[in-house]
């Protein structure tokens, strides 16, 4: 039977939602491997679980793609979990049934983005459907959202030298998805299934949206690297 782990990142403002978020998912899992990004120490909490992994990243040099120094030795299931998402107790049964319905060939999802077509720039030309959003029936997405998402290790394998830039992990995940031939799929849900946690600390989005040689820089990667993997993109 394939293992089934989770790799999630965690900053100490968000120390408390950690907590809930580890809870929920912990008595469906064989295995969390959590990254700690600036800790000081690990808490006593997270040491008194057994299916816990834990790995103190100070000073952090990754942000959200500090995940893949857990990623070593994986085989199976892999579930990326952000640390400000409740999830259902139904979670990680749904979406492993869903990957099998594709031989494990997927990625499963409940972020997902559509590049418009004829493509446009990046910040502009993408329509989401959100993590906590109703979504009526399945849809294949050019972009998936890497912090409540599934695949198998069969499928690909990433590791940190797939991410090369900071505060884009969704895009890189996604490209590395078309390169090995894999449909991101945005699984049906109900409305607020998936649930945000009022979090503290700095917040990706914003960081890269204030800063233009962030916002640059990911849409050279938009229209350079991720369109021609695309249906309906230049090769």
């Amino acid at each position: 039977m394939d293992k089934i782990t989770v790799l999630m990142a965690s900053i100490p403002q968000r120390s408390t939602n950690l907590k809930r978020v580890i809870n929920t998912l912990y008595p469906y899992v064989d295995e969390i491997r959590l990254v700690l990004n600036d800790y000081e120490s690990i808490p006593e909490w997270i040491k008194e679980k057994s299916k816990i992994i834990s790995l103190l990243n100070n000073p952090d040099k990754y942000t959200s793609n500090s995940v893949w120094l857990a990623m070593g030795g994986i085989n199976g299931y892999v579930f990326t979990c952000d640390d400000d998402i409740l999830f259902p107790p139904d979670y990680v049964p749904t979406l492993i049934s869903k990957i099998k319905e594709y031989n494990n060939k997927a990625i499963i999802t409940l972020y997902g983005e559509i590049a418009k077509r004829p493509f446009t720039k990046y910040n502009k030309g993408r329509y989401a459907i959100g993590f906590f959003w109703e979504n009526k029936c399945d849809r294949e997405m050019d972009i998936a959202g890497a912090g409540c998402s599934l695949f198998h290790t069969d499928g690909m394998k990433p590791t940190l030298v797939d991410f090369p830039d900071i505060y884009s992990r969704d895009l890189w995940f996604s490209i590395l998805a078309h390169k090995n031939n894999l449909p991101i799929i945005r699984i049906k849900s109900a409305n607020r299934w998936l649930r945000p946690c009022k979090s503290e600390g700095p917040e990706i989005c914003r960081i890269w949206r204030a800063n233009k040689d962030l916002r640059e820089r990911r849409e050279y990667v938009f229209k350079n690297i991720l369109i021609p993997l695309l249906k309906g993109g230049t090769k």
